[in-house]
């Protein structure tokens, strides 16, 4: 099955999985969506992510969540490009997410990075989501 945006894939997976009180959540692999995590357990929003393949020989990826005192760890995470909708910014017109302490994720020439790292880097990029 191809997938047409990622980005929505793993947003809504883990809302939904967030939703329904999961430990875990499991989908398709993409390098996309392996930096997405990366940069979501650097933040302390995950607890974890591995990546395995199946019998099948297909790419997946298994998605630990985070809950403290049994509450969500990430309560907001917020799709903000689409494939019919890119929205570009460059490192002075980052909006603040949450009074600056959401973090955004941000698809750079230098790779995905948060907007902190990018900022700290100097380089713009899309904006692909938005966590808090």
């Amino acid at each position: 099955m191809s997938m047409h945006d990622p980005v929505s894939d793993l947003v809504t997976r883990i809302k939904n999985a967030y939703a329904q009180k999961h430990s875990r959540v499991s989908m398709d692999s993409s390098r996309l969506k392996l930096n997405m995590l990366k940069v979501l357990k650097e933040q302390g929003l995950i607890r974890d992510y591995s990546s395995f393949k199946t019998t099948e020989g297909l790419s997946r990826l298994d998605v630990e969540l985070k809950y403290i005192n049994s509450k969500p760890v990430l309560t907001e995470l917020k799709q903000i490009s689409r494939p019919g909708l890119r929205v570009y910014k460059g490192v002075s017109e980052f909006p603040k997410i949450k009074t600056g302490y959401g973090v955004l994720i941000i698809s750079t020439p230098q790779g995905v990075l948060s907007h902190f790292e990018a900022k700290r880097k100097n380089v713009g990029g899309e904006l692909l989501c938005s966590a808090f």
